[in-house]
């Protein structure tokens, strides 16, 4: 049974240049990897669906024949598509981070492991945060773990810098339902 997800270090890196990018809009895109040990499952890389319709509280794909030939792509490569990710951006005044998947991201999902005839799927919610400094900050990424998140603090100039958590699910199709549960995010060292 799949209990952890562990990124490595281009794979955590491309999740957050991606949503660094596109903020204040939200972003997705698929992830790549598959080896399995001990209840682990290691995400070597993210891509991003650049063709995606992206809005500040919602994302779809903009462009289907973009994701078909993505799909064929993988399959001459030989790559393994294991799930997906996208972002929720906070806004300010809200109070808490949504790091809940929602009806319609569980709809989303769905459609995709439809689409792409995947019974397991992984998708991870990358919740980012601007953050503004009153004093200046030396340029620096700083990483931790928590219980079941991965949390970074970027700082990409003296006065500006963004919160990102990371967090992931396990969706597993049987017999037409699916069954949701949170995995503990890891980095791989």
């Amino acid at each position: 049974m799949l209990k952890y997800l562990e990124l490595t270090k281009s794979g955590l890196y491309n999740l957050l240049r991606t949503g660094i990018e596109s903020t204040p809009r939200e972003a997705t895109g698929q992830l790549y990897g598959g080896e399995q040990r001990n209840g682990s499952l290691i995400i070597h890389n993210s891509y991003p669906l650049q063709t995606a319709t992206r809005k500040p509280t919602e994302v779809s794909y903009g462009n289907g024949e973009a994701v078909k030939r993505l799909k064929r792509l993988d399959e001459a490569t030989g790559d393994y598509l294991i799930g997906g990710f996208h972002t929720h951006i906070k806004n300010d005044g809200e109070e808490k981070p949504c790091l809940k998947l929602s009806s319609s991201d569980i709809e989303f999902i769905e459609t995709d492991m439809d689409n792409f005839k995947i019974s397991n799927w992984v998708e991870i919610i990358l919740r980012l945060k601007s953050l503004n400094f009153q004093y200046p900050q030396k340029t620096n990424i700083l990483i931790k773990e928590n219980p079941k998140k991965l949390i970074a603090r970027i700082v990409d100039s003296p006065n500006h810098g963004y919160q990102a958590i990371l967090c992931a699910y396990s969706l597993i199709r049987e017999n037409g339902k699916t069954k949701i549960s949170e995995l503990k995010v890891k980095r791989r060292r």
